[in-house]
């Protein structure tokens, strides 16, 4: 039912609960909660992000960074798939048919926010974000102001998230082809491998 919980295993009791907003059709529901210094933070499927307290839930604030618009209710989606990620005092994160969004930490402004929409992690390194879009296309976004760096042409296959070895940024497609691009978005490698590769797959590097 998409609500958040704070359980005790010592005493088995609910010591508090956010509900959620009922939606008309549900796939995903809420991303994984994130805990950080003594707050969480949920991304859920109406499009919001919001931070609680986590010894007790009040809520510190609460933003819709991607309206359900659509002429139905599957264009409305805006699942949560995507981990939420922090970087000093920004929170990122976007919806699926939603967009990528810089938040302030503390209190929930939108600093930018980007057309692309996302199922599967973002990477940042420098004051770069990279990300593989829903529309099969890995992309380079600058940090600071969310203003694109750069785009890969799009690919026939889903792409997973990307990773960075030895300043190449790199992806595998569904079907197990790997590509590879410079920093500044130069094609530069590519090489199929017999894979069946789930896009929200993780790798270790």
């Amino acid at each position: 039912n998409d609500d958040l919980y704070l359980y005790s295993p010592e005493s088995k009791k609910i010591i508090w609960k956010s509900t959620s907003q009922i939606i008309s059709l549900r796939t995903k529901g809420s991303a994984m909660p994130l805990v950080k210094d003594d707050k969480v933070y949920i991304a859920r499927d109406n499009g919001s992000v919001s931070s609680h307290n986590l010894s007790d839930g009040t809520l510190n604030w609460f933003t819709i960074i991607s309206s359900r618009s659509g002429r139905n209710d599957l264009e409305s989606q805006r699942d949560a798939e995507m981990s939420i990620v922090t970087d000093n005092e920004r929170l990122y994160y976007g919806h699926f048919q939603g967009e990528l969004n810089s938040l302030d930490i503390s209190s929930g402004e939108v600093i930018w926010s980007t057309p692309f929409s996302f199922i599967n992690d973002i990477y940042i390194e420098d004051n770069a974000i990279y990300g593989s879009t829903t529309d099969n296309m890995l992309v380079s976004i600058d940090r600071a102001s969310g203003f694109l760096n750069w785009k890969s042409q799009k690919s026939d296959e889903q792409l997973t998230e990307p990773f960075v070895i030895s300043d190449v940024v790199m992806a595998f497609t569904t079907q197990g082809t790997l590509v590879g691009f410079t920093r500044e978005g130069t094609h530069i490698y590519e090489k199929k491998f017999d894979l069946d590769i789930h896009p929200q797959t993780k790798f270790i590097v």
